[in-house]
């Protein structure tokens, strides 16, 4: 940075970011000092983007909930920096991979998503709802868009894409017993997404908002606030809570719904949209994993190796009953599609 003072504006809207983006956390000096530092650097990649372009924050860093590990030399942001470029033009100003090498360094957890502005205007469901209503804008207003509710279906998706998510990042594979910080934060991560989708159901949108959980699971949620408060805190929370987790909020969603859930798209309005097949079918089987897998594995056993046994005897059975292709693991299956998912997923909401 240079030695020339920013003009009062710009220190303005760095400061209000910074508080927005810890509001929730304690009041600490190390938690302002680290947002004041992911404050500059995120503006600092708004202000590169040629006019005509709208970059919003959203996800745990918009919320005011992100964790934070605090470290005697600085800090390590364990959370995603999420990102939505909003573009005026046909074609966004340059492709999302090449956007994230570029802040690579200074922001090694983002994560960017592109869309015209036609497509902001229809997006919906939880993404929607997390730029739209709680979004912070970087780079000029935000494009002016009417409300957007969440629905119970959109707490289904975020569950089901917190199940992709274990699986995908393969944290069951990894979960030994001696066991590194990161994986205690990639738990921690699936964790506060399925306890925030429990909260959804009851119109709840911040992991902050778990009031209105049953006991068990309120219990749960303020073990994860308590580390993301404390990300280095030891001892850590086992890597096994989330399998009790997974329990408590899948009878949850079955008792909202009178049944068993199967995904969030089949009944509702994006059934015949682009890309929705693909989205059913990836969230169908990653919660067919998890009964399956819940069905063979106590989650009080706490033991990793009868964890693994279980979920791969669940995956077989699937094999066989043909609902999926032959891949070896649900792990290699939810890994090398996780583009994919993530790609159908935008491209069925807009």
């Amino acid at each position: 940075m240079s030695g020339v003072r920013a003009p009062a504006r710009e220190r303005a809207r760095a400061a209000g970011l910074a508080e927005r983006i810890v509001r929730r956390l304690p009041r600490r000096v190390g938690f302002e000092d680290a947002a004041a530092v992911l404050a500059d650097r995120i503006l600092a990649c708004a202000d590169g983007l040629p006019e005509g372009s709208h970059l919003v924050l959203g996800g745990s860093l918009a919320r005011g909930e992100p964790s934070i590990e605090l470290r005697p030399d600085g800090f390590t942001l364990i959370s995603d920096i999420d990102l939505l470029l909003v573009h005026e033009s046909t074609l966004p100003p340059e492709p999302p991979e090449d956007f994230v090498r570029r802040h690579a360094d200074a922001l090694p957890t983002v994560s960017l998503m592109t869309v015209s502005l036609p497509e902001f205007r229809r997006l919906q469901t939880s993404l929607g709802h997390d730029f739209k209503e709680g979004g912070v804008p970087l780079r000029g207003p935000a494009p002016a868009v009417p409300p957007v509710p969440l629905t119970p279906r959109d707490a289904v998706e975020v569950f089901a894409f917190g199940a992709m998510l274990y699986f995908g990042e393969r944290l069951a594979e990894r979960w030994t017993g001696d066991d590194p910080p990161w994986l205690h934060y990639a738990h921690g991560r699936v964790c506060s997404k399925v306890l925030r989708s429990v909260g959804m159901l009851r119109g709840a949108h911040a992991q902050h908002d778990a009031s209105g959980l049953p006991r068990e699971l309120a219990e749960h949620a303020e073990t994860e606030l308590s580390w993301l408060r404390s990300p280095a805190k030891r001892p850590f929370p086992p890597p096994g809570r989330v399998w009790p987790i997974f329990a408590m909020a899948l009878a949850e969603f079955d008792r909202f719904h009178g049944g068993p859930i199967r995904d969030a798209v089949r009944g509702s309005h994006y059934e015949q949209r682009p890309g929705a097949d693909f989205v059913a079918e990836h969230q169908a089987l990653a919660l067919a994993m998890l009964r399956g897998t819940l069905e063979r594995y106590d989650p009080a056993d706490a033991d990793p190796a009868r964890l693994r046994a279980g979920k791969q005897a669940a995956w077989i059975d699937l094999v066989r009953a043909g609902a999926v292709r032959p891949y070896a693991s649900p792990e290699r299956f939810f890994t090398t599609r996780a583009a994919g998912i993530r790609d159908q997923l935008l491209r069925m909401k807009v």
